[in-house]
């Protein structure tokens, strides 16, 4: 499922209707509306990271890549736990 629309050399921003529905799964499961700004960065870099680098990858190698690309990026362990956290959500 693609869930963003292309522009040239941007991220790839997420359609409103899969962001919605994003947010309705993040209520359900708890995530505090303080932590929603959070979740849907991680979730926008996911899918950005995957039109670009893991396209056709499964979904499960999609975010062992994914949580590889922020390892190289410097990105903290709680950060790397953030965004897996979100990515299972999505």
């Amino acid at each position: 499922m693609l869930a963003f629309m292309k522009k040239e050399g941007r991220m790839q921003p997420v359609l409103p209707s899969v962001m919605s529905s994003y947010c309705i799964a993040l209520e359900a499961n708890g995530i505090p509306v303080t932590h929603f700004e959070y979740y849907k960065k991680w979730l926008r870099y996911f899918v950005d990271f995957c039109e670009k680098y893991a396209a056709t990858a499964e979904k499960s190698e999609q975010v062992r890549l994914f949580l590889e690309k922020l390892q190289t990026k410097k990105q903290s362990a709680f950060q790397r736990q953030q965004a897996s956290h979100d990515v299972a959500l999505y």
